[in-house]
């Protein structure tokens, strides 16, 4: 072979060489046919996505701040708290010695305590043992009458009726002292002169009690003239500048009155106009004793408000029966709690807003240990009040006389 051929026969060698190694490295070099597929983890919880859920748009008709409750409040108010000789025999223990009137109240209790501020009128003294615990016309009552008062739930007791004078300025201060000592309060009867009604905080909301009385069985000469500041007697001119005097830093004015005549279940000529001549100066309720029957009750519009008034609401507790040689002797058996409930209104006034009598009935009964008076509420005439049939009988119809007389009240809105 020529040198010639030989030189080309190696030339073209070496550039097919040149040229399949070029190809080899486009081939290395050139992307597969399918990418690989990077497979997403799972797929995130909405509450851990990093982008943010937007906030819901603020409506008008749904407030973010909930409308405050109205401030509410109950108060309720009862009639005559008696003692006559057989209460006072049922009171005493003869082993011991002591009195107790608690069974009186175990099943008005309840109610009662459920009140925000409760009273009654206390139509005796605790004049001390002493000067001998009487029935009528003299009344005097050991002390333990206030602790079955206390027991039953009541705050405040009214002291001025036509026996505050039974034992003369003795009984008052005593009476007083009594009261003080087991952290209650009272109405009507003073030690000192003063201001001559009480004003106490509920719920932050200033109400002043008045009380008055119209009678005081002829005994007003056992007080000097210099002490007859020490019960408060009914004077519409005295009555309307305290009440004046009261509205000026209370927000709600009660005053209770012992008027009226005996035994009679309607009220005098006079005492409407009376009783709206003080809501004209500005007292809210009105509430009468004395009569010892439950009297009409009633609501009247003063400035567009609301105002109540009721002229007796019986006896709460006595020995007053039916078989008793009097007029209307079945209904001095009747009494009646008056619970008042009122609200604070959205320009801070006082609103009354409803009136619920709960009519009672004293149950007397004798066993072998003795007599006992237990105080039956009648909140429902369907209902069954008392284990005993007879009571539960007799309670039912007292509730049916009571309720001839009374409405109640409720706000239309």
């Amino acid at each position: 072979m020529s040198i010639k051929k030989t030189t080309l026969l190696i030339l073209f060698v070496l550039i097919s060489a040149i040229l399949c190694n070029c190809a080899v490295f486009n081939t290395m070099e050139k992307p597969p046919a399918e990418p690989i597929q990077i497979k997403p983890t799972a797929t995130p919880h909405p509450i851990q996505s990093a982008v943010p859920t937007p906030s819901p748009e603020y409506s008008p008709t749904t407030s973010a701040i909930p409308t405050p409750k109205p401030i509410e409040f109950t108060i309720l108010a009862t009639g005559d708290v008696m003692t006559h000789g057989d209460n006072l025999k049922s009171a005493y223990n003869t082993e011991t010695g002591n009195y107790s009137f608690d069974e009186n109240y175990i099943h008005v209790k309840k109610i009662i305590e459920k009140a925000d501020f409760a009273l009654c009128n206390l139509e005796t003294v605790t004049a001390g043992e002493e000067s001998g615990y009487t029935s009528y016309p003299l009344f005097n009552t050991p002390a333990a009458i206030l602790d079955g008062l206390k027991f039953a739930g009541f705050n405040a007791l009214v002291t001025a009726n036509n026996h505050s004078l039974d034992r003369g300025e003795a009984g008052i201060l005593n009476t007083l002292s009594e009261i003080k000592k087991r952290e209650m309060l009272s109405i009507g009867t003073y030690s000192e002169k003063n201001t001559n009604y009480l004003t106490i905080d509920i719920k932050g909301i200033q109400v002043s009690i008045l009380a008055y009385t119209q009678h005081l069985n002829g005994n007003l000469p056992m007080l000097s003239e210099d002490k007859y500041f020490m019960v408060n007697q009914m004077d519409k001119g005295k009555i309307t500048d305290d009440i004046k005097a009261a509205s000026l830093h209370s927000d709600l004015v009660l005053v209770y009155l012992h008027w009226g005549n005996e035994y009679t279940r309607g009220t005098e000529d006079w005492q409407p106009a009376y009783a709206y001549d003080l809501i004209e100066a500005g007292a809210d309720v009105i509430l009468g004793t004395h009569p010892h029957v439950v009297r009409p009750d009633e609501v009247v519009l003063h400035n567009g408000e609301a105002k109540y008034i009721i002229y007796s609401m019986g006896n709460f507790i006595s020995n007053f029966i039916r078989e008793d040689n009097r007029n209307n002797a079945i209904y001095t058996e009747d009494g009646v709690m008056i619970n008042m409930i009122f609200i604070v209104n959205e320009s801070g006034g006082v609103e009354l807003t409803e009136v619920i009598p709960v009519p009672t009935w004293p149950y007397k009964y004798t066993d072998k240990t003795g007599i006992h008076y237990e105080i039956i509420p009648v909140e429902n005439a369907d209902s069954i009040v008392h284990v005993t049939p007879y009571a539960d009988n007799e309670a039912k119809e007292s509730y049916e006389r009571t309720m001839e007389s009374l409405a109640g009240y409720k706000a239309s809105h």
